[in-house]
């Protein structure tokens, strides 16, 4: 019988199972470090595009609001919609909705109806915010005089909210079939003073609220934010975020939200205090990122984003 033969199989010697553990660490730390960039490059870029996104939303819906507003006074309301500047707040009254004087109530001089929202063949009635005790109405006054220099828009607070069934019943603003004051009640509103005796019938009104944003401190995180707040009922409600997180605030300059004031000249307003004058103001943000990121020229740091934007304010009420 032929005789069997055993093969013996070479395996790996201790020499090169090192130089493959040495490979596949070199390999493997490589890929790892790959990896590690990769999601701070990925990291990084969005902590950038939501600082940018920050200061962008800031600076649109301060905008918004403050092309809405006049700065200038008459003689109810001084100061205009802008009641109180700063180099980091600003306290305004913002437009919530607007109507007509659709009648006035010959028993009280303090109380004015406007039309519904829902009438059938048009809409003279749109609200942002329904209005509230405490609220601000501008009412267009056509004064004594024919001609428009004695016309202004008189400003009032509102001291009752309530609704009618009685009022603004028919042509021109309502239609008696199609707009019962049953299935659609009058909207009556009941001023802190004496409605002035030359507003007319049909007088524009514009509801307006006191709002206030500012650069301010979260007491959960401790960060600066761009601060919303709003004065309801005569109280002022906690203050919200809107954006950020910014720069804190800095007494000599660079603070993450400022406010630069200015004239129908152009010539910058240094006392604030004034805002009738104010013509253009300057918003200026500065929103700061959350993590260490490669900011410029390969080296690494926290990324600040900054925008400015020119609104013009209304100069008339």
């Amino acid at each position: 019988m032929p005789r069997s033969v055993t093969r013996t199989r070479r395996g790996f010697s201790l020499a090169e199972l090192l130089i493959v553990v040495v490979v596949m660490g070199v390999v493997g730390g490589t890929i790892i470090k790959m990896i590690q960039r990769q999601q701070q490059f990925y990291r990084g870029t969005s902590d950038i595009v939501d600082a940018r996104t920050q200061v962008r939303h800031a600076t649109t819906v301060l905008a918004t609001d403050l092309r809405s507003v006049s700065a200038a006074g008459t003689p109810s309301s001084p100061s205009g919609d802008i009641t109180f500047a700063s180099d980091t707040a600003m306290t305004l009254v913002v437009n919530t909705g607007s109507s007509i004087v659709c009648e006035k109530d010959g028993a009280n001089n303090r109380v004015f109806y406007v039309p519904p929202r829902n009438l059938a063949k048009h809409q003279l009635t749109g609200w942002l915010s329904n209005p509230e005790v405490g609220d601000s109405v501008f009412i267009y006054d056509e004064g004594t005089s024919r001609g428009a220099e004695d016309d202004t828009w008189r400003g009032y607070q509102i001291a009752g909210m309530g609704t009618s069934t009685t009022k603004c019943v028919g042509a021109p603003y309502t239609d008696p079939t199609l707009d019962p004051p049953a299935s659609k009640p009058r909207v009556e509103v009941t001023l802190a003073s004496p409605l002035s005796t030359t507003t007319l019938r049909g007088a524009g009104v514009r509801f307006g609220r006191h709002v206030r944003y500012s650069l301010y401190q979260s007491a959960n995180d401790r960060k600066w934010y761009l601060g919303y707040s709003e004065k309801r009922n005569g109280v002022w409600q906690a203050t919200q975020p809107v954006s950020g997180p910014y720069l804190p605030y800095s007494a000599t300059g660079g603070s993450g939200l400022s406010f630069r004031y200015y004239d129908s000249t152009g010539v910058q307003i240094a006392n604030s205090a004034q805002p009738a004058g104010i013509s253009r103001i300057d918003v200026r943000t500065r929103a700061v990122g959350q993590d260490s990121t490669t900011v410029s020229n390969g080296k690494r740091g926290i990324y600040v984003d900054s925008l400015t934007t020119r609104v013009s304010v209304r100069n008339r009420m």
